[in-house]
Order: C-alpha cells, then sequence, then structure tokens
C-alpha cells in the first residue's frame, strides 16, 4: 500500500541538506508508482519537509492533510 503523504521531520540545520537530499530522492522514487486516486500525469504522493524549531513546513503538512481528507470523505 502506498502512503497518502510523506513528511521529513527535523529539516533544519546542519540535517537540511540530507533532508533536500531524502526530498528529491523520495520524490523521484514515488513518481514512478501510480494509484487510483493519483493516477493522472505529474501526480504522486506528495514529500514535504517540517522543521518544529525552525516553524518551517508545519502548514504546508496539515493544509496537505486537509486537502487528502477532503478528497477521501468526497470519494467515500
Amino acid at each position: 500500500e502506498l502512503a497518502d503523504l510523506v513528511v521529513i521531520n527535523k529539516a533544519d540545520g546542519s540535517a537540511l541538506p540530507s533532508a533536500r537530499n531524502a526530498k528529491l530522492e523520495l520524490d523521484q522514487a514515488l513518481s514512478f508508482m501510480r494509484t487510483k486516486k493519483n493516477h493522472s500525469a505529474g501526480s504522486h504522493t506528495p514529500v514535504l519537509l517540517a522543521s518544529s524549531t525552525e516553524n518551517t513546513g508545519i502548514h504546508e503538512v496539515l493544509r496537505t492533510i486537509k486537502e487528502i481528507h477532503g478528497g477521501m470523505a468526497k470519494s467515500g
């Protein structure tokens, strides 16, 4: 089963370059995987970066979760 969302946490400080590389690699790998809900070209599981200590990416994660939940509620 494919995840609906991948969040790379602690994407800050000296770990930020590694987090960005991990995001790039996951984006590339997930772009080859298609499911019924993301069958359109260029659509795949979102990969987001977040850091609670720097308060970055948190709002995007929440927005994406709400979008995913809304889509699930509509489709049943």
